[in-house]
C-alpha cells in the first residue's frame, strides 16, 4: 500500500522561488481525506498545526498554532472534498496586519481522485504556497527557506493517518 509521494518544484526564473509545491497520494477517497484531514479544526489538528483557533469559514480569520508560533490566516476557499485555500504571512508568527497586505502568500490544498502506487483508488493532495515574490526583499529568502522546510515536515505527517 502506498502511503505517500512527495515532490517539490522550484521556479528557477526567480532568485527565490515564488512557489512551494508538495504532493501526497493517500489510500482513501477525496471525501474520506477531507473528513479526516481538512473538514474541521480537529481534522486539521490531526496532522497540521498543534492547535487551530477559530472557524474554517470562507472570509473568516483563524489561527494556526505550533508551540510559541501563532499565525493568523484568512480562509479564502473551503470547498468540501475539493479545495482549502488561505492567506498568511510566511515564515513568522504574526497577525495579518503585521506586514503589508500585498505580502501575504496563498496556501492551497486541492484534492483529486488518483491511484496509489499499488493501483488502488486514492486521493492526490496537492499543496501549493505562492506569492513569495511579493514578500519584502529583506525577508524573502528567509521566509521561503523556512516555509520550504516547514512544508517537508507538515506534509510528511499527512499520510500517517491512512
Amino acid at each position: 500500500m502506498s502511503i505517500g509521494v512527495f515532490e517539490y518544484y522550484l521556479d528557477s526564473m526567480l532568485p527565490v522561488s515564488n512557489k512551494i509545491e508538495r504532493i501526497a497520494v493517500l489510500p482513501a477517497t477525496p471525501d474520506v481525506v477531507w473528513e479526516k484531514s481538512f473538514s474541521s479544526p480537529e481534522a486539521m489538528m490531526s496532522w497540521f498545526p498543534d492547535k487551530l483557533e477559530g472557524e474554517l469559514v470562507e472570509g473568516k480569520n483563524f489561527f494556526l498554532i505550533w508551540e510559541q508560533h501563532r499565525c493568523e490566516c484568512r480562509m479564502i476557499v473551503f470547498k468540501k472534498a475539493e479545495c482549502l485555500e488561505f492567506k498568511w504571512h510566511p515564515g513568522v508568527s504574526v497577525e495579518l496586519t503585521g506586514f503589508p497586505e500585498e505580502e501575504l502568500t496563498t496556501v492551497t490544498f486541492t484534492l483529486e481522485k488518483a491511484q496509489t502506487k499499488s493501483g488502488q483508488p486514492g486521493t492526490k493532495v496537492t499543496m501549493i504556497e505562492t506569492g513569495f515574490a511579493k514578500v519584502g526583499k529583506k525577508r524573502r529568502q528567509a521566509v521561503f527557506e523556512a516555509n520550504n522546510g516547514g512544508w517537508n515536515i507538515e506534509m510528511a505527517k499527512l499520510p500517517k493517518g491512512y
